[in-house]
């Protein structure tokens, strides 16, 4: 993480609720979800459905997007 950010791949910031990090680069995205296996992908999912679903203004198509996931 410290050389991504050093590099300005990625962006922290402090949320409600934590910590968040954003990937600059869609290669960036798609080489660190190659990395994760299956399972760990429909955890992460799973993971982000449900805390989407319980925010007022989630957006149906980001929810059906990761209940597929």
């Amino acid at each position: 993480m410290t050389a991504l950010r050093a590099a300005h791949l990625v962006l922290s910031r402090v949320t409600e609720t934590g910590s968040a990090i954003e990937v600059y680069h869609d290669r960036i995205r798609e080489t660190m979800l190659s990395r994760l296996g299956a399972e760990a992908l429909r955890a992460i999912h799973a993971r982000l459905a449900v805390v989407l679903e319980a925010e007022r203004d989630s957006d149906p198509e980001t929810l059906v997007t990761h209940f597929q996931g």
